[in-house]
Parts: structure tokens; C-alpha cells; sequence
């Protein structure tokens, strides 16, 4: 070590006292400094969660985080075809069954209009397979001092057999409320048009608010978050007027372990819904419960 007692440097760094900050030291730097010992989680991007909500989902639903402009991100869901109870430990809880999957990327064209596609292999029958589902998202507000809320309105459409058949238009409005940065909830009231089927060939006793062809449906979410970069969440989605699906009626309910290592998270998830398209899970829900994951990363 070279020590230049004239200019008090050590091996050309500038000395300090014990306890003294460095000459030229960042504010950046000192706050990390004095990040007490129990702060030592892995850091999260301010654009990477929403309050409680990590990632762009509480589970299936949207929590309304914005997008920067020049922001890109992708979502992968996947929710496992066999129910918990019936797999048992002998099946691995459904992680042996063939799974439903969804995977979306959104990218940020300003700092308050983002676009997103999502494809999933989600279907029902033979004619209401494989869509795809193109979406917009208005970033009317962030939550801050002086704005009590998050506020984002989001619309597209989804189309089955890879967007050639069964068009399928929806319209959110998405507004989330943190509280302490510790609890959020968020309530988006959706709108679904043409959520029945025409073709089926199902009965109408297996056709739930058969005489409807668009639903009204309310996503209630909230989270809880527990460490810094970890939380729970649940979301519950009733529907209010209109179609309520096919074969079982039963309104959406989830739950999901969030864990987030700055721009990436992981949620485990149990669900009693199967599909991940804004469309169909705001009229479908089963009576069983089936496990999975969703994975969230921003690149960029």
C-alpha cells in the first residue's frame, strides 16, 4: 500500500477518518451504506412492481403498473390441467399434468401508452382454440403524494384458432390504492363482448346466462407485502351481468406467493381458473383448484 502523506491518499484513494464518508462520495452510495443489516434483500425496481403487486399480474389480472417508454417486458403463465386434490402426492399436485400456457410481451411506446400481444394454447373446443390476444393500456395516473391512486385503462381484442375466428373485444379499467407500501388492492371492472360461443355444441343446460352474449364481470385483488421483495396476493372475480361460461359456473378465484429479485419475478400460483386471456377469464371459472406459475421479467 502506498501511502502519500501530503495529499492523504492510499494507493491514490483519498483517506478518511473512521466513520467519515469519502470525498466524492454519491449520495447513491452512502444510502447503500447505511442500508442497516437487516435491509439486506435483493433490490426491486420502482417500475418492476406496483406496491404489493410485483411483476404486471396480481394473478391474472392486470395491476396497472405503467410502462416507461422504450420499456419491454414479457410474461409466461402456466396453469397445470389436473386439480390438486385428485393428483395427490402420487401426481406431484397436477405438476405431472399437461399444462395450460401463456406467454405475452409488452413494450412501452410512451411513458403512458404501452401495447401488449399475449398467445395461449388455452381451449375449450375445437373452434375456441389457441388465441391470441392484442391489448392497449392508458396510464391515466401513478399513485404519489398528491395523487391518491394508479388508474390505468386497458381494451383490445382476442381471437381463437391463432386470431382467425372468434373475435372476442374487451374494454378495463384498472385502479389500484397502496397502502404504506405494504398493502395494496386493486378493482378493475371489465367488459367482455361476444364471450358465448355460438358454435358449441354443448346443451344449453351446460351454458350458463345462455340468453346473454357479452359479460360484466369486477376483478378484486389484494396483496400483502411481507419482506421486501416478497408477497402474497389473491384476486376474485366476480361476474355481474351476462354469459358466466361453459360446463361449470363458478366465478374466478386466486391465489399467489410473489418473490422478486429486482427486475424479475417469480409467482407460485393456485388457481380455479385455466384460461390467461382477459376475455375468457372474466366469464370462466371451475370448482377445482389447479396449481401453477407465472414469470414475469422487464428487459429493458
Amino acid at each position: 500500500m502506498l501511502v502519500d502523506v501530503d495529499k492523504k491518499t492510499v494507493d491514490g484513494t483519498p483517506a478518511t477518518t473512521p466513520g467519515a464518508a469519502p470525498v466524492g462520495a454519491t449520495a447513491a452510495a452512502l444510502a447503500t451504506q447505511a442500508r442497516p443489516a437487516g435491509d439486506s434483500a435483493p433490490r426491486t425496481d420502482e417500475y418492476a412492481r406496483e406496491g404489493a403487486f410485483f411483476g404486471s399480474n396480481v394473478v391474472n389480472l392486470p395491476n396497472g403498473k405503467p410502462a416507461q417508454a422504450g420499456e419491454v417486458d414479457f410474461f409466461i403463465g402456466h396453469r397445470f390441467g389436473q386439480d390438486i386434490k385428485a393428483s395427490g402426492f402420487g401426481g406431484l399436485f397436477g405438476f405431472d399434468s399437461v399444462p395450460t400456457v401463456a406467454f405475452s410481451g409488452r413494450v412501452g411506446l410512451t411513458n403512458r401508452l404501452s401495447v401488449t400481444v399475449m398467445r395461449s394454447n388455452f381451449f375449450r373446443s375445437s373452434s375456441d382454440r389457441t388465441p391470441i390476444e392484442f391489448s392497449g393500456a392508458f396510464q391515466v395516473s401513478r399513485q404519489r403524494q398528491s395523487v391518491p391512486v394508479t388508474l390505468q385503462i386497458r381494451g383490445g381484442v382476442e381471437g381463437s384458432r391463432n386470431f382467425h375466428a372468434l373475435y372476442r373485444p374487451f374494454l378495463q379499467v384498472i385502479a389500484t390504492r397502496t397502502f404504506a407500501d405494504r398493502v395494496s388492492v386493486t378493482a378493475l371492472p371489465t367488459f367482455a363482448f361476444n364471450t358465448r360461443n355460438e358454435d358449441t355444441v354443448l346443451p344449453p343446460d351446460l351454458l350458463f346466462g345462455n340468453k346473454f352474449k357479452n359479460t360484466q364481470s369486477l376483478g378484486l385483488g389484494v396483496g400483502i407485502r411481507f419482506l421486501r421483495s416478497a408477497s402474497i396476493v389473491g384476486e376474485y372475480i366476480p361476474r355481474l351481468h351476462g354469459f358466466r361460461g361453459e360446463r361449470k359456473d363458478y366465478a374466478g378465484l386466486s391465489v399467489g406467493l410473489q418473490k422478486s429479485t429486482f427486475r424479475h419475478t417469480f409467482e407460485l400460483v393456485v388457481s380455479r381458473q385455466e384460461p390467461m386471456t382477459t376475455a375468457q377469464y372474466a366469464f370462466q371459472g371451475v370448482d377445482t383448484f389447479r396449481i401453477g406459475f407465472n414469470i414475469f421479467r422487464r428487459i429493458r
